[in-house]
């Protein structure tokens, strides 16, 4: 509690106050470092909030303890993907996942004790990936890489590439970059899966949660000049990736507070093996 509350007071705060200013210099409103944070900070066009962090351990824990409170909570729990979603498919056929900015591979622990036939690659920055835990028996079915998600993408012909709290922390134009570092690593029928927020028009569903996501949403513009999106965006934003994507559209569990968004590649084929 600690942390969350010293997050929204410290650094949440502050880059509200400043994102009407932000958005007056900057109405563009797509680089992370034109933000509310920035201007609050002063690094306006000089770096972006991560990298204002990564010179701060204190910021850097408190943030990491904030976002650990705020998706530990009711709704947000992994068994919604990993019974929710058809892995089933994947499973069958010994499938590869990678779990595309994944940190210490907790997802795929999870998604490993309950598809035993799949393999999974955890992707993350150097840093990360140095500090991974040992995985024991499951480190077997899980292998963690090092990996820049604005860079093509190294592990060619896999099943599914998910993204899990990764999109709503990118701009249209970062979101776009990214995802289309996969296209040369994909073949016909990989699914492209996003575990985020999914926006609904006002008034529709519970409120708690509406509330949750608007406020989220914002924060995320105030911090990072990203945004949570409606399943209309998510659509528009395949298409504009590129239009081969064929978007399937979005789902979500009773009782979750994310939603599982899915595209198929329909393009090229990579034609050859997973390769790392």
């Amino acid at each position: 509690m600690a942390q969350w509350v010293g997050f929204c007071v410290e650094d949440i705060f502050p880059a509200a106050a400043h994102t009407v200013a932000a958005l007056k210099s900057y109405p563009s409103a797509s680089e992370p470092t034109q933000t509310g944070f920035c201007v609050a900070n002063g690094t306006a066009d000089k770096e972006a909030m991560y990298a204002t962090f990564a010179q701060s351990p204190l910021r850097t824990k408190r943030m990491g303890g904030a976002m650990t409170s705020l998706t530990g909570g009711e709704g947000y729990e992994l068994s919604y993907l990993v019974d929710h979603y058809d892995w089933d498919g994947i499973d069958k056929v010994g499938g590869t996942v990678v779990d595309v900015g994944g940190s210490h591979g907790f997802v795929c622990v999870d998604l490993a004790k309950r598809w035993k036939n799949t393999h999974f690659i955890v992707q993350d920055l150097p840093k990360t990936v140095a500090s991974a835990p040992d995985l024991g028996e499951l480190g077997d079915r899980i292998v963690f890489q090092a990996y820049d998600f604005y860079t093509t993408q190294t592990v060619k012909g896999a099943d599914a590439y998910l993204y899990r709290w990764i999109l709503h922390n990118q701009s249209t134009p970062y979101a776009v970059k990214m995802l289309r570092q996969l296209i040369p690593a994909l073949k016909k029928g990989a699914r492209v899966v996003i575990n985020d927020y999914c926006l609904v028009e006002p008034g529709v569903g519970s409120p708690i949660d509406e509330k949750i996501m608007r406020s989220m949403d914002l924060v995320t513009l105030s911090l990072l000049n990203a945004q949570e999106r409606t399943e209309e965006e998510f659509k528009n934003l395949f298409q504009e990736v590129d239009a081969r994507f064929v978007f399937k559209g979005v789902s979500k569990p009773e009782g979750s507070r994310m939603s599982v968004v899915e595209a198929i590649w329909d393009g090229e084929d990579f034609g050859g093996d997973v390769t790392l």
